[in-house]
């Protein structure tokens, strides 16, 4: 399936891309579904169905986060630190190939750090979940990880992450 590019992303293993009708596809290797397929590894692009109409996507070292142009995050992937924000902490799932939407208000973009996630709303917020251990997540402590979102209260009124 080829994949007229409107944006790509790369991990290490695998890679996304979104095309020009708003689907997502994927390929590569991924042991934590954070390329959205149950299978371990696929060698040609394929579509995520359940993922839409996405506007912007990210990559981290074994997770994904999209954000489709209704402002809705979905991730996916390694939960090992809570970086898919799901309420549900590494013991009892810890990772998934199926998007999972995230409870924030509407975003404008997700990023994705090697085992965290930061997300901006469409009002200039910002807020991180996932490992944390060097204060990654600029919320001000060091505790190990979050799987819930925290606000950074530093930053306001921001445009890009």
């Amino acid at each position: 399936m080829a994949c007229r590019r409107l944006s790509l992303v790369c991990s290490n293993d695998y890679t996304l891309c979104i095309n020009v009708d708003g689907n997502v596809l994927s390929c590569g290797n991924s042991f934590y579904g954070a390329h959205e397929n149950e299978e371990k590894q696929v060698s040609q692009l394929k579509i995520i169905s359940s993922l839409t109409k996405v506007n912007s996507l990210s990559t981290g070292l074994a997770h994904s986060v999209c954000v489709d142009f209704e402002g809705n995050i979905f991730t996916f992937g390694s939960n090992v630190y809570g970086q898919l924000e799901i309420n549900a902490d590494r013991d009892t799932l810890r990772y998934t190939y199926l998007p999972q939407k995230v409870n924030l208000p509407p975003c404008k973009q997700g990023s994705c750090g090697n085992n965290f996630t930061i997300c901006l709303t469409e009002e200039g917020e910002l807020y991180s979940f996932g490992y944390n251990a060097s204060g990654q997540l600029g919320i001000g402590n060091n505790e190990s990880y979050y799987n819930s979102p925290r606000l950074i209260p530093s930053l306001k009124d921001v445009d890009f992450v």
